[in-house]
């Protein structure tokens, strides 16, 4: 190994050790660095395991169903750029989760994916978990557009929503729009490389090789990808249903299914720094759940279990799969030596 490898090899272990320090720091700052937060995990610890065991159990079965359907998806996509096994399909994704608690709105998942691909795939990585990302924020959007349909429903009775009608109806409309132009982008994402094409710049005529692996993406194969997707989103649904039952809220199915999409749509679309994602979340969730609900039918529940459960749920889907990817840390090769 010449001087040259061993710098950036001592520069990766460095940057690394860096986005590892950093993550459990910033969960750390999260969780116990505001007195209410530290209330919440009180609130958390002071019930009974045993008595909730078989909920918990679920509850972490199914983040592992959500991690492995994520992981699932993306060995799909990545069929047609470098076969990769589930279970290194798994372990990038968790790297991903890990790394994504350093960068806003978990963007650096596509670091933590693409850098531990060998070298010349990259781009390739990060452009099949764009693909899978917008599928993912399809399935978000047209779910969370029949969620705040029901909010809207539900609240006709209220005579202070005709005061913001026009404003509701106009953000619906922008956000129907959304939805079909992600989903013309989607399956015309084989038309992608001839539209770069088209651009005519150094960049393009430099990294089009290496893109053109979307035009194989087949109609089937996209909506196989769309139904991972569906099925990541029933999970996520499922999950945030029995967290409220797991900490005693008496919440009716239909209605809490309808609101829980709603809240999905405005937790993705706010953006969120990981500092902040965990108020942003508790914020949302009392705002369609808790005692200061908006809504004409209100479920009314304690804030403190409405915290809880989405501070539970933060800890369970992301907090647990980023100590596990904190392992595999230094398998990242941000800078490559050979």
């Amino acid at each position: 190994m010449n001087n040259s490898a061993k710098v950036l090899k001592r520069l990766n272990i460095l940057v690394c050790f860096t986005i590892l320090l950093l993550s459990y720091l910033f969960v750390f700052t999260k969780l116990f660095s505001k007195e209410g937060m530290v209330d919440v995990l009180n609130f958390i610890a002071s019930f009974s395991v045993k008595d909730n065991l078989f909920l918990l159990l679920v509850l972490l079965v199914l983040m592992l169903i959500n991690w492995g359907t994520e992981a699932k998806k993306w060995q799909y996509l990545m069929r047609e750029v470098l076969p990769l096994s589930f279970f290194k399909s798994l372990k990038s994704i968790f790297l991903g989760v890990c790394v994504s608690t350093v960068f806003p709105n978990r963007t650096g998942d596509f670091i933590g994916r693409a850098f531990v691909l060998p070298q010349g795939y990259a781009l390739k990585g990060t452009a099949a978990t764009v693909v899978g990302s917008i599928a993912q924020l399809m399935i978000t959007l047209l779910m969370g557009l029949i969620g705040s349909g029901y909010y809207l429903y539900v609240n006709l009775h209220d005579d202070n929503i005709s005061l913001h009608w026009w404003y509701i109806f106009l953000i619906g409309m922008l956000l129907l729009v959304l939805i079909v132009f992600c989903f013309l982008i989607y399956f015309h994402i084989s038309k992608t490389t001839v539209f770069l094409l088209k651009l005519k710049t150094t960049w393009v005529d430099k990294w089009m090789e290496k893109l053109r692996f979307l035009e194989r993406y087949t109609q089937r194969e996209l909506l196989m990808v769309l139904f991972f997707s569906f099925l990541r989103y029933l999970v996520f649904l499922i999950q945030l249903y029995l967290t409220f039952l797991f900490f005693g809220a008496d919440l009716p199915l239909f209605a809490g299914l309808m609101m829980s999409c709603f809240y999905f749509l405005l937790t993705t679309i706010i953006p969120t720094w990981v500092l902040s994602e965990i108020g942003v979340r508790a914020s949302v969730a009392i705002l369609l759940f808790g005692t200061t609900s908006s809504m004409y039918y209100s479920f009314n529940l304690q804030n403190v279990i409405v915290v809880s459960s989405t501070t539970f749920l933060w800890l369970i889907n992301l907090v647990i799969p980023a100590v596990i990817g904190s392992f595999f840390i230094f398998g990242l090769k941000i800078f490559r030596w050979k």
